[in-house]
């Protein structure tokens, strides 16, 4: 296309982004250049820029991403995932990866496992292979990748938690197979994930919902997503629930939820995605107790598509869009980064335009 765009490319811990003006392709085939409007900062970017979980360097951080249609490749497909017809300039969110649907494991169900699977915002930055950060004025989609056009009641800020945080929250809540005697649910961590699935439990009609937090703050929030119940970490003792999902990912949650289990109780792990001590379990308890555990990591389209259509029908029923907290230039890429480490928001917003 002739145009030099920017992108911030991760140089790695300690070393923080390098702005680059980098030249545009024109989209090919399959492709589908997008406008960058706004990339949330997920927890795993965050620990990755601090160098608490590993990273490719130089490298694309930033995959909760929105943005708009901005040229099609000539092959690329004029309809998102539902059948809705695209054009330029709509406002979509994207699959967090590309893959191929004739790859072994996403035959079996699992593409976000694939051997063929490329995740946005995870992978080298080449001279070849730029455009895939959320941190950029542009990015390119790659053949593989569902496209969700996005309704125009949320900001693009809050649009961009869809393709991780919210997604995910409907792969855990797909996996726990909820079933009608479920009556007592816990979540433990009451960050975007566990503020998300507090809000999906409380729609889909479950008599009791108790989130748990080591931070009363945060705890707080978690009555206005539909809580009935706010524990303090330290605070559990022996209770006994149906239902509990892991959020936080923290060691000694992960340790503590397999304790709150009744008879027949799930325990669903979801926020364990970087490096940490082993926890302990006990076989005879599982056993005796009849207790299940899934660990849930990322997400399938379906997932995705759920989470659009959850957050464009109850956008109005929670306070979502006060999830984003702050937002920052792209320039100061660096400084939305310190600032949510050392300020733990749910989530601050990099928007290019800002």
């Amino acid at each position: 296309m002739g145009k030099e765009v920017k992108v911030a490319v991760f140089m790695g811990p300690g070393k923080g982004f390098e702005i680059q003006n980098i030249e545009i392709p024109e989209p090919r085939g399959r492709e589908i250049l997008v406008k960058v409007e706004a990339c949330t900062l997920c927890g795993s970017d965050i620990h990755t820029y601090k160098g608490r979980r590993a990273g490719a360097v130089p490298g694309a951080l930033g995959h909760e991403i929105c943005g708009r249609i901005e040229q099609f490749g000539d092959q690329a497909s004029r309809n998102d995932y539902s059948q809705i017809k695209l054009k330029k300039s709509d406002r979509i969110t994207w699959l967090l990866y590309s893959f191929e649907k004739s790859d072994p494991l996403s035959k079996k169900g699992f593409p976000q496992k694939s051997k063929t699977m490329f995740k946005y915002g995870h992978e080298l930055i080449t001279a070849n292979n730029t455009f895939h950060t959320g941190f950029a004025e542009y990015i390119m989609l790659r053949p593989g990748t569902t496209i969700h056009k996005v309704g125009n009641s949320i900001s693009s800020e809050l649009a961009s938690t869809l393709n991780c945080g919210l997604a995910t929250c409907f792969a855990a809540k797909r996996v726990a197979d909820l079933k009608s005697k479920d009556s007592r649910a816990a979540v433990v961590g009451s960050g975007l994930l566990g503020l998300y699935m507090v809000a999906i439990l409380k729609q889909h009609g479950l008599d009791h919902i108790t989130a748990v937090d080591v931070d009363p703050e945060r705890l707080n929030k978690a009555k206005s997503y539909g809580a009935d119940e706010l524990i303090l970490f330290d605070d559990i003792e022996h209770a006994q629930f149906d239902l509990v999902f892991e959020m936080s990912g923290r060691q000694e949650a992960m340790q503590k939820a397999l304790q709150m289990l009744d008879i027949g109780g799930r325990l669903i792990l979801v926020g364990g995605t970087y490096t940490q001590p082993d926890i302990q379990l006990n076989g005879e308890q599982l056993i005796r107790n009849l207790n299940t555990i899934t660990g849930i990591h990322n997400y399938i389209p379906d997932d995705l598509q759920n989470a659009v259509d959850f957050l464009n029908s109850c956008y109005n029923l929670y306070p979502f869009e006060g999830l984003v907290e702050k937002k920052f230039p792209l320039k100061d890429v660096d400084l939305a980064f310190e600032y949510a480490e050392e300020n733990r928001p749910i989530r601050v917003a990099v928007c290019p335009d800002e």
